[in-house]
């Protein structure tokens, strides 16, 4: 579950030179489209992030004032509470409306077990928001074990006592594939070429995927997010 954090900055507003500009926009824009839709479970929701690192969706869910528990490995001095080696959390049964997870399902050793505490944070009916990785580069932090299909992580949910409502790609097959082709080349060049050539890269993925569908990129995406509700 540890993973190196991100600055808030770089992940919720990511720089318009940044290699990960059109996937992190993408997903803050899929993100707060689902918190828009889904934090009315309770007048006043409580979220709890699973495996918080430096709490980059916290605004999205204190803008429509929800309180927000960050969870993480110590020693995140960003999280509020810590996660044990069994991979529980302090936390009580039922204390959450919402459990955010962003991109630390692809680090677990068992997602399974992951998702079961999930599911035991949630209330009856809890609404579970989870991001992860599709096509996606090899990135230890300091493991990095799965990658899933639409059709793959939706069955996972469900094993894991989940309904999913709604599944959405974030970028399709060409843009991802433009990615991991600007993760490959960039490393070869000089720093200044870089900051020429990733707006290219960035710019032909955007072209990219305006040629993909909704309905294509629940099936293959850069990135996933899920809304799941607990049985």
């Amino acid at each position: 579950m540890k993973r190196s954090p991100p600055s808030i900055s770089n992940r919720l507003r990511p720089s318009l030179l940044s290699s990960r500009y059109l996937v992190l926009s993408r997903l803050r824009q899929a993100l707060e489209q689902a918190v828009a839709e889904q934090v009315l479970v309770s007048p006043t929701p409580s979220v709890v992030d699973l495996g918080c690192g430096d709490r980059p969706y916290q605004p999205i869910f204190a803008a429509r004032g929800a309180s927000y528990i960050g969870a993480d490995l110590a020693p995140n001095r960003r999280a509020d509470v810590f996660i044990d080696e069994s991979g529980r959390t302090p936390l009580g049964d039922g204390c959450a409306d919402i459990v955010l997870s962003t991109q630390v399902l692809e680090h677990v050793a068992s997602p399974t077990q992951y998702l079961q505490e999930c599911a035991r944070l949630l209330q009856p009916a809890g609404v579970l928001l989870v991001t992860t990785h599709g096509y996606w580069a090899y990135h230890p932090s300091p493991s990095d074990l799965w990658r899933w299909t639409g059709e793959g992580l939706a069955l996972l949910l469900r094993q894991s006592g989940f309904e999913v409502q709604k599944l959405t790609g974030i970028l399709g097959t060409g843009a991802a594939a433009l990615q991991l082709l600007q993760d490959a080349t960039l490393p070869l060049l000089p720093r200044l070429a870089r900051r020429l050539v990733t707006p290219v890269f960035q710019t032909g993925m955007w072209m990219l995927d305006r040629t993909s569908t909704a309905e294509q990129r629940v099936h293959d995406a850069l990135v996933y997010l899920a809304v799941a509700i607990k049985k």
